[in-house]
């Protein structure tokens, strides 16, 4: 038996060693986990609702409900998938912090500022 096993049988148990609530209590988890939760929730209802807007607005058929629907996928498929590719096969070293600094530069130039 390994030392772990033995102090787990010893009855200690294991709630002392972790704060209660888990990862939802770290700000940053709680926070990128509100985050991908809205917007999967986003993602599911546009899904489901441009389709449902596409006929009931513009009386499309199932031809064009098809269309609308894999048109949604085109970006990813011609510009996603070969970046991906292209990307990784530079330095990873450079690649990572030039990426993040790029995606934040862009994020906080998007953002809405006080209007004077």
């Amino acid at each position: 038996m390994s030392a772990d096993a033995v102090g787990a049988d010893e009855g200690t148990p294991a709630s002392q060693d972790r704060p209660v609530g888990g990862l939802l209590r770290t700000r940053n988890f709680a926070l990128l986990w509100i985050g991908q939760s809205t917007s999967a929730l986003g993602s599911s209802i546009t899904a489901m609702a441009l389709p449902l807007v596409a006929v009931s607005t513009l009386d499309a058929g199932p031809a064009m409900v098809a269309l609308l629907t894999a048109a949604t996928w085109l970006p990813w498929l011609l510009i996603g998938l070969p970046a991906g590719v292209w990307v990784d096969r530079w330095p990873r070293r450079r690649t990572s912090p030039t990426s993040f600094r790029r995606s934040y530069s862009s994020s906080s130039r998007s953002r809405p500022g006080p209007t004077c």
